[in-house]
Parts: structure tokens; C-alpha cells; sequence
């Protein structure tokens, strides 16, 4: 977990965030291919470190104040992106972090949906680099693919879960 502390100097503009579902063409909404949309943050400075383009929900960006001291709770994920777990503010003590179902949701897309399409990915890269090395008909390098993608994606939930627990306790 990255803790960026100093000054909060600029925040930008919140994108993201609208609930969008399914409309059949005679106007009527169904609910049932309902999903919201990710929220993403242009800008944020703390101190002299800069992140672009973070995600967070509406919670945390309400409690974004510019010209306070804080220390911002950052998880990135396997490509680096950044996810604002929180922000604490030195001055009086108070935290925001991101809600349960929030990080309830985080987690378990980190350890379903992501393992399935790491594993997958990871399984044919493993079929692709088995058949340049000579190893077109064995089952090895698919299979290390496709384990080395599982443990890639539920290794990444384990550090979100341990980094909120980190923020948490802070």
C-alpha cells in the first residue's frame, strides 16, 4: 500500500459514477442488466506526487479538501492502476475510507472475474510459448500458464484485502 501524505494540492474532476441499463425498444427499462459504472479521478496531488487517472467511489471525492495535510491510502493493482482505498487528515484525526460494499465488491471481482480471465489469458500464453519453445503437444506450459495466472489474480486480492486492513488500523 502506498500512504502519500503532504498537502492535498489539487483535486480534479470526478468521471464515472452513472448507473446505465438495458432499454428494449419500446422504452421500458429492465434492471436486471442494471451495473454502475466506475468512478475515475482526473487529478490528485499530494504533496509533490501527482496521480492520474485513480479510481474511487463518490465518498472518498466528497471528503477531498484542497489546502488540508493528509495522508491518502493508495492500492494498485497488478498494471498499476491506482485505486484511493482513503484519506486521514493530520489537522484533526478524521478518516474516510471506502465503503463495505465498496470493498466487498473490490475484492470479490479481484478473486472471481479477474482469476477467470487471468487464467484464461495466462493458459494461452502458456500454449503460445510452449509451441515457440518445441513444446506444442505438452500440457506443461498451458498448465503453468493457467496456474501461474490463478495465483497471479488471488494474490492481488490477498494485498487489497491486507492493504485495507493496513488502512483500517492506521
Amino acid at each position: 500500500m502506498e500512504k502519500l501524505c503532504g498537502e492535498i494540492r489539487l483535486v480534479g474532476n470526478l468521471t464515472g459514477g452513472e448507473l446505465r441499463t438495458q432499454v428494449d425498444q419500446h422504452g421500458n427499462q429492465r434492471f436486471v442488466g442494471s451495473f454502475r459504472t466506475a468512478t475515475q479521478l482526473d487529478a490528485l496531488q499530494v504533496g509533490d506526487t501527482t496521480l492520474l487517472n485513480a479510481r474511487l467511489p463518490g465518498n472518498i471525492y466528497d471528503a477531498l479538501a484542497t489546502g488540508r495535510t493528509a495522508c491518502v491510502y493508495v492500492f494498485r493493482t497488478l498494471l498499476r492502476k491506482a485505486l484511493i482505498l482513503g484519506v486521514k487528515y493530520e489537522d484533526t484525526g478524521d478518516k474516510h475510507l471506502i465503503g463495505h460494499s465498496y470493498y466487498r465488491g473490490t475484492l470479490l471481482q479481484l478473486a472471481t472475474v479477474h482469476t477467470l480471465l487471468n487464467a484464461i489469458g495466462c493458459w494461452i500464453l502458456g500454449m503460445i510459448v510452449g509451441a515457440i519453445i518445441g513444446l506444442g503437444q505438452s500440457a506443461v506450459p498451458p498448465l503453468l500458464g493457467l496456474v501461474g495466472g490463478w495465483a497471479a489474480s488471488w494474490w492481488q486480492a490477498y494485498c487489497f484485502y491486507t492493504d485495507f486492513r493496513r488502512a483500517q488500523a492506521d
